[in-house]
């Protein structure tokens, strides 16, 4: 620390320059074949899960569809059930 504050702050700049590109110099190595290889999978696992998801909500949407439409059906035929009943019961009453 001592020797730092003797420095004027040009060679402070350049001293701690130099230490980060240093540091930098020493981790800039780059990712290995294998982790790569590794990388590679982890994409191809991700983008199927993705494509299975998307194949999924469509599934999703296509049922709730159909389930939408089968209340719909039931909703009127039980609308035509209860006219149904009740001229019957208007009928039985003459």
């Amino acid at each position: 620390m001592r020797l730092l504050c003797k420095v004027d702050s040009g060679k402070r700049w350049l001293i701690a320059a130099s230490v980060c590109t240093a540091l930098l110099a020493a981790c800039s190595g780059g990712p290995s074949q294998k982790e790569m290889s590794l990388l590679d999978e982890q994409m191809k696992a991700a983008e199927s899960a993705e494509s299975t998801v998307a194949a999924r909500k469509a599934e999703k949407a296509r049922l709730e569809s159909q389930v939408a439409k089968k209340k719909a059906a039931k909703s009127d035929l039980e609308t035509k059930k209860a006219e149904t009943l009740r001229n019957l019961s208007d009928m039985s009453a003459e």
